[in-house]
This record gives C-alpha cells, sequence and structure tokens, in this order.
C-alpha cells in the first residue's frame, strides 16, 4: 500500500522500512558472506636437526601466508520501485566492504540498475579496494541473490 512503511525482522532485529515505503516491492535476503581471512604466520611441529632439540622436536614459525574462508550469517533488504534498486545491508555486509558512498535512512542506491520480470541488477556503491562498486543479481523466479561475497535467499514481503 502506498504511504505505509514496512516492518521486518533481519537476524532478530526489528527494522522500519521507512526509506522505501512507496517501493513496488521489498525483499527480505537470508545468507552467507563469504570472507577470505589471511595469516601470514603459522605455528608447526618441526624436526629440528639441532642435536639438542631434535629429541624432542621443537615449534618453528614459519613466514608462509595461509588463508582460509570465513563464513558468517548476513542478511539484506532490497527495495525495487520502477527501475529504481536500493539496498541496506546488514552490519556484516557493510564491515566487509569498504563504504565510501552515503546511505539515506541506511538504504544505497544502486548504479546501472535494470529491473525486468526475471532479474534484478545493479551495482552496489561501495566495495573492497580492488572493484570500488559490488555487482547485486537477483533472480525474481528463485529468489537467489548475489551481492559480492554474499550468497542467499529472498522472499518478497507482503505490501
Amino acid at each position: 500500500m502506498p504511504g505505509t512503511a514496512r516492518v521486518l525482522f533481519l537476524a532478530g532485529t526489528l527494522l522500519a522500512i521507512a526509506g522505501p515505503a512507496m517501493a513496488d516491492e521489498v525483499l527480505s535476503c537470508q545468507g552467507d558472506l563469504v570472507t577470505v581471512q589471511d595469516s601470514t604466520s603459522s605455528f608447526r611441529l618441526t624436526s629440528n636437526p639441532d642435536a639438542q632439540m631434535a629429541a624432542a622436536g621443537a615449534l618453528s614459525r614459519s613466514g608462509q601466508p595461509t588463508a582460509r574462508l570465513v563464513r558468517r550469517h548476513a542478511s539484506l533488504a532490497v527495495a525495487v520501485e520502477g527501475e529504481t534498486v536500493r539496498i541496506r545491508p546488514s552490519a556484516q555486509l557493510r564491515a566487509a566492504a569498504a563504504t565510501r558512498a552515503e546511505a539515506r535512512d541506511g538504504w544505497y542506491d544502486l548504479a546501472d540498475a535494470r529491473v525486468t520480470e526475471e532479474r534484478v541488477t545493479g551495482f552496489a556503491p561501495y566495495g573492497d579496494d580492488r572493484s570500488r562498486r559490488v555487482k547485486l543479481i537477483l533472480d525474481r523466479r528463485t529468489g537467489d541473490v548475489r551481492l559480492g561475497g554474499f550468497e542467499g535467499g529472498c522472499k518478497s514481503l507482503p505490501g
């Protein structure tokens, strides 16, 4: 209904969606944010050729970089109004991105947004140092969504 604010729960927190109250469609998306965690030092048990330490072995510090994938729950709200698309990322998604743009009421406008019956796409005005922009791809038929390292599923909220 035009002029009616929608309310949703994201990760147990009540959010009033006041910004896009006039939106044609608002979707609530839940999923996982996958990031790479780097570590430049690790410990490993090695045998030491030194006679004094050979009997017990020794811990040695390795300077070899290691990386592992870290998966965390995250959420995202998407509002579609005509050809305008706005997103409201959860704190986990905002923390993973180097946010350079100002949000209006917590909502970010997508650049180069395209809305069809099958898909919603656009670029969020934030990203890491390599990409400066993160692409949103939302399949409207299945609800599958991808935004940078975030992948999940969306459900349309009742209007």
